[in-house]
Formats: C-alpha cells, structure tokens, sequence
C-alpha cells in the first residue's frame, strides 16, 4: 500500500494510530525542521514535474490533521460522552470540586446529598441515563427521598433535560424548588413527569453563568480522570497531542511573520 493509500484509509483516518502517526511526522518536522532544496521530480522518459508552491504543503498536512481529528471525534464520540458524563456526577459530589455549586444552586443548606449515576432507564417506556442528586429525611432506620434533581441524558448520552421532584410528605424550603431566582437560573418550569406526579423540568439552562461553571466542573474532573484511566488517557492523548502541536506551529507561524 502507497503512503496515498495508507492515509485516505478510513480506518487509519479514524483511528488512535493515525493520528499518533501524524503527530509524529509533523512533531519531527517542528523539531528537526525540513527544507526542500529543490522542488522539482524528474523521472525517466516523463517530462519533470515542478512544485510552484512547496510552502504549502504544510497546510495540506494540517487540512488532514483535522480531517483525521474530526473523524475519530465522530468515531469515538459516545465514548468521550459517556466519560463526560461521569465526569459531571463525580464532580458534583459531596467533597468534590462541584459541591460549593450544589450549594449555591439548588440545595442551599448543608445538610448531606447524595449523587447516583442511573444507568438504563425504562420508566414508561422512556430510556435513557441520569445524574441524580438526592437528599433524605431519616425517621429512625427508614430513608425517606425528600428531594430529587435529575440531569437526564438520552441511551447515548446526550444531554436531555433537568427534572426536580418533591416528596409531598416532606417540604425543605432551602431547595431550589423554593427560590424563584434559581428556578428562573435553571429554567425550571412546572411539569408532570413519566407517573403523572408534579416536578419542574427544562430542556435548557437559562443562565450562561450555569452552563459554564457546568463545563468547567467536567473538564475539571475529566482531566483529573484523564492522568489515572488508562483507557481515557489513550482514548484522548491523540487528540490532545495534535492540538497543541497545532498551536505551537500557529504561534511559530506568527512569530515569524512579526
């Protein structure tokens, strides 16, 4: 198989091992730097071929970074969100780096919660995954859910919506059901869910200081998961690797032009 053959193979543009092969040769070139002293082919009997523009191949090497780099997102990307999705419950644990948001955003009290990862889901023939944060009321040794915040993510993983349920038996006014401010954060609105019982659901945060503090928890945790899961490390170095090679030749590119 010719090199031209070799890289516009699908499974070679999509996979972990083209893109640490790509990263190689352009890691090689930064590093020992090439330069074509003359950009011309002659081969015998056939009139001698000139490159006009050698510069530029570079650009065709990038154009097939991303190309390979988009193939194997699109390839892998229910694996990168299943690790996103885990990355978010663990987050928001009790301890974790996203506990000081719970608090703030929808159980104002200190009082413990719980965080599960809830994996098929059949409730009324309605499948999916969820991230719930619950919180208990203990009447001697029977645990009682008092309160219930879903983020609810289809079979696949992606994000659906946030369901929060009450247990009329109990009434905790220190939870966002009861603030108006963070139900209008959140964008909860009252609704009836799969058991026609009472809860406030939305398909989309209202308030961009939510969502980005959301973002950040993840990419917070999944890079802590990243340096410990042999699985995510090599699920993700081959993209990692070829976007801050990508930057570093974009910076190079723009210090010489100064």
């Amino acid at each position: 198989m010719n090199p031209i053959d070799k890289i516009t193979d699908p499974t070679f543009t999509n996979s972990a091992k083209g893109l640490m092969t790509l990263f190689c040769i352009g890691l090689g070139h930064t590093i020992i730097g090439v330069e074509l002293t003359e950009a011309k082919i002659a081969i015998p009997w056939f009139p001698t071929i000139n490159f006009l523009n050698p510069q530029n191949l570079v650009y065709l090497y990038w154009g097939l970074v991303w190309y390979s780099m988009y193939r194997y997102v699109l390839e892998n990307a229910l694996q990168f969100r299943e690790y996103w999705f885990y990355a978010l419950a663990s987050s928001l644990r009790v301890g974790q780096i996203g506990e000081s948001f719970v608090r703030k955003s929808i159980y104002i009290n200190d009082d413990f919660y719980d965080v599960k990862t809830i994996l098929g889901i059949n409730e009324s023939e309605v499948k999916g995954n969820s991230i719930d944060i619950n919180i208990y009321e203990y009447d001697e040794d029977i645990r009682d859910l008092s309160c219930s915040f879903k983020f609810q993510f289809t079979t696949d993983f992606k994000f659906k919506s946030i369901e929060c349920t009450e247990n009329p038996s109990y009434q905790i006014e220190t939870t966002v059901l009861y603030s108006e401010i963070l139900r209008s954060n959140w964008g909860l609105n009252a609704k009836t869910n799969n058991y026609s019982e009472p809860c406030y659901r939305t398909t989309k945060i209202n308030t961009a200081t939510y969502r980005h503090e959301l973002r950040w928890l993840k990419i917070n945790h999944y890079v802590r998961d990243l340096l410990t899961n042999r699985k995510l490390f090599d699920l993700t170095l081959p993209l990692l690797f070829n976007l801050i090679l990508f930057a570093v030749w974009v910076i190079n590119l723009s210090i010489e032009k100064l």
